[in-house]
């Protein structure tokens, strides 16, 4: 929230202060008592939303970017494996997939991360069972030969799936903290149009009769007389 939504909510809050506070003064105009209402309700829906577009946000990220640490530490000595496998065996589509180092990895977008580690997955599992191996030719040699075992494919899938939950996690609560920044800016700005077009004029009515009241309420709203 920027420092000018926080001065326009004060000025609305130090309104509905003095309008609660004179209640009998100003109870009886009905109309002025219906636009009143709608201005409360919008500023209760501003509380509202200010409490979660103010959500932290770092959590989510730290808790993301430790999974993705978790997901790298499990599968960067497979990747490493396949990499002297696929030189071995003269595959070239798959060196090139597994020719990435660490600080490659950690900068990938975390969608691209994702299909990354689910096809180092569905190849390597195809690789130590060759019969399900979808390329032109059947490999020559079985990956577990060099050392990979089915326990090491599912402490990934473990970690893979935790970064996504992660992931996910951070993006949803982003997207609702944006969703209700952008409903707060709406609801000020529809009290402000209250303020200006309504609720400041129909307070006129009490300049002389009730000045007390009147002076109060230019005050609230940061006005000279």
């Amino acid at each position: 929230m920027t420092d000018k939504q926080q001065h326009e909510i004060e000025i609305q809050r130090s309104i509905m202060s003095v309008m609660e506070q004179n209640l009998s003064i100003w109870r009886s105009v009905p109309e002025l008592k219906n636009k009143y209402d709608l201005f409360v309700r919008n500023l209760k829906k501003i509380e509202d939303h200010q409490n979660m577009a103010g959500t932290d946000l770092a959590p989510y990220r730290e808790k993301k970017l430790g999974s993705m640490k978790t997901l790298l530490q499990k599968a960067i000595p497979v990747i490493s494996v396949l990499g002297v496998y696929a030189k071995d065996t003269g595959n070239t589509k798959l060196n090139k997939l597994v020719n990435l180092n660490a600080d490659e990895l950690e900068t990938m977008n975390p969608d691209a991360l994702r299909k990354y580690f689910r096809r180092i997955l569905r190849i390597s599992r195809a690789l130590m069972e060759p019969d399900r191996w979808e390329g032109s030719e059947t490999p020559e040699k079985k990956i577990s030969d060099y050392g990979l075992t089915e326990d090491h494919l599912e402490k990934i899938r473990e970690a893979l799936d935790q970064f996504i939950s992660d992931q996910d996690a951070f993006r949803n609560q982003r997207i609702e903290v944006k969703r209700h920044k952008n409903k707060l800016d709406r609801r000020i700005r529809e009290n402000n149009i209250i303020l200006k077009t309504q609720l400041n004029k129909m307070i006129l009515l009490f300049r002389d009769s009730n000045k007390e009241f009147y002076e109060s309420y230019i005050k609230a709203t940061g006005k000279r007389f």
